[in-house]
């Protein structure tokens, strides 16, 4: 392990974060940050800490399952796997932070932020108020069961980045 002082962390750039409003765009200094990125032979992890030394999120990837397939860690397959899993590894590292905005966390697809709470119970308030509304009809209760569906199904965590048909492909 490297042993450092956090007055190694000042002499890096100092970074600006812009917030912008309705009028006008501020510069606000923000706390100099530093990711930390690791790539062992079986792991890919990434850390985000303050220059106090502070770890303000971090995630870890392990490819141990797929080495002990193999029979051993193998150069070519631990580097295609790191590779696959670096920009997950580094996106949750910045998601546990809590350095991104409601806004930025839900352009990033980040689930079930707060954000995401309220555009996930919004259809679910219209769908009971709707069933309400028709007495519960069986050919209106099954329209706005489907649609209900149709909405919420999209927001699960276990469909993020997955794509229908090519839809939405960036």
């Amino acid at each position: 392990m490297f042993t450092f002082s956090s007055s190694c962390l000042r002499k890096l750039p100092q970074f600006c974060h812009k917030h912008y409003s309705a009028r006008t765009c501020v510069t606000a200094s923000s706390p100099r940050l530093v990711l930390g990125i690791e790539t062992s032979c079986d792991e890919t992890g990434a850390a985000v800490m303050d220059e106090t030394g502070v770890v303000l999120g971090e995630y870890l990837h392990s490819q141990k399952e797929v080495h002990l397939k193999t029979g051993g860690i193998i150069p070519t397959v631990a580097q295609q796997l790191h590779r696959e899993h670096i920009a997950h590894v580094v996106q949750e590292a910045m998601n546990r932070s809590g350095l991104l905005t409601h806004w930025e966390q839900l352009d990033y697809g980040v689930q079930f932020t707060s954000s995401r709470k309220f555009f996930t119970i919004s259809p679910i308030i219209l769908y009971f108020l709707a069933s309400f509304y028709t007495k519960y009809d069986a050919a209106h209760f099954v329209v706005n069961t489907v649609s209900l569906l149709s909405v919420l199904i999209p927001k699960l965590p276990q469909l993020h980045g997955v794509r229908i048909f090519g839809i939405n492909k960036y």
